[in-house]
């Protein structure tokens, strides 16, 4: 007993021991990030596609199509929509309207899709009405403008679209 308490003590001993002399460091490693050189020639036609992504596909809207107005999770009411464009710059500012309803505009930074596109993966269009105001909304038809520009050039595209409660 002696012996099993002397080895268990001896062990703890030499635990300690040789962990209090360990420093830690914590080190940022270096990040090569890809696509650095900005002066790329944009030749071609411009082109500003409007969707939204289901199960992590995207799916383009066309006139007459649904989109969704939802409760946030943080509050408030959104409708989400994505882009994709093409023979543009990835830098650049985003205008959305939809109908006299909700609108946003920001900087943005788009992001090279696996198909090639350069996309917003979700744009967020805030709707700042409620109760009454909002049931009405749901069924009616609404213009959709989305406006791309970098670069003094600009890409837009327009539909209408059907609001639906989501």
């Amino acid at each position: 007993m002696i012996y099993r308490l002397a080895f268990v003590l001896g062990l703890l001993f030499c635990l300690v021991a040789s962990s209090c002399n360990e420093i830690v460091v914590y080190r940022d490693f270096d990040v090569e990030f890809e696509d650095t050189n900005f002066a790329f020639d944009f030749s071609g036609s411009s082109e500003l596609i409007i969707g939204v992504y289901h199960e992590q596909l995207f799916n383009d809207l066309s006139t007459g199509d649904p989109v969704h107005v939802i409760n946030g999770l943080q509050g408030g009411t959104w409708v989400h929509i994505s882009i994709r464009v093409v023979g543009m710059p990835k830098i650049g500012s985003i205008a959305v309207t939809l109908g006299d309803v909700g609108d946003v505009e920001f900087d943005i930074k788009l992001v090279r899709s696996a198909e090639g596109y350069l996309e917003a993966y979700d744009i967020p269009i805030p709707i700042p009405l409620e109760g009454e105001d909002l049931e009405q909304l749901i069924g009616q038809d609404a213009v959709l403008s989305v406006y791309y520009t970098s670069e003094e050039q600009t890409v837009s595209s327009e539909l209408v679209v059907v609001m639906e409660k989501g």
